[in-house]
């Protein structure tokens, strides 16, 4: 029985900062470096042993404060993260497009010099209008395409006056998909 009311006094007069390190789960130790910091921040030039309540609840509000400091600023760096990881998608899908473009631009010019200008004109009207799915964007792709040949009064020629392999050049271009 001594032996249990001594063990049971000692656990009641535990200092209060060995007290939080068991609530908290936090180690003494860690507790003890954060008094230290936290004493040099506000000036104040006291134990944790002589601790009155009003330090004890500052020292729990400055431990608050300096955790919603530590989440802001990991929340910040999640942020930045992602930001960059969304510049980097950003700059390969833009890497890529120029890829694309440039591939599509060269077969083009293939096209363009094997069949000349306004069967490309009328290929790529063609695939806008499949493409498009409403009037007015067809009308739209029209427009600009008429742009392109440079007299929106010519008709481009009738599909029977087409080279053998401007029909393989179509299907080549209709199958050929790349994800963008």
């Amino acid at each position: 029985n001594d032996a249990e009311n001594c063990n049971l006094q000692k656990s009641k007069a535990l200092p209060w900062i060995d007290q939080l390190a068991k609530d908290t789960g936090t180690p003494a130790r860690t507790l003890r470096q954060w008094w230290t910091e936290f004493t040099a921040e506000t000036g104040r030039t006291i134990t944790p042993a002589r601790a009155l309540a009003m330090d004890k609840q500052a020292f729990t509000d400055w431990m608050d404060e300096q955790k919603r400091k530590e989440q802001d600023a990991k929340a910040e760096r999640e942020r930045q993260a992602e930001a960059e990881r969304e510049r980097q998608e950003a700059a390969k899908r833009a890497k890529r497009e120029a890829e694309v473009e440039e591939q599509l631009n060269k077969l083009l010019d293939a096209a363009e010099a094997e069949f000349g200008r306004m069967w490309v004109a009328r290929f790529l009207r063609n695939a806008c209008i499949q493409r498009a799915g409403s009037d007015q964007s067809a009308l739209d792709h029209e427009r600009r395409l008429q742009s392109y040949i440079g007299n929106p009064r010519r008709a481009p020629p009738d599909d029977h006056h087409l080279h053998p392999r401007a029909e393989r050049f179509k299907l080549f271009i209709g199958a050929w998909k790349t994800p963008i």
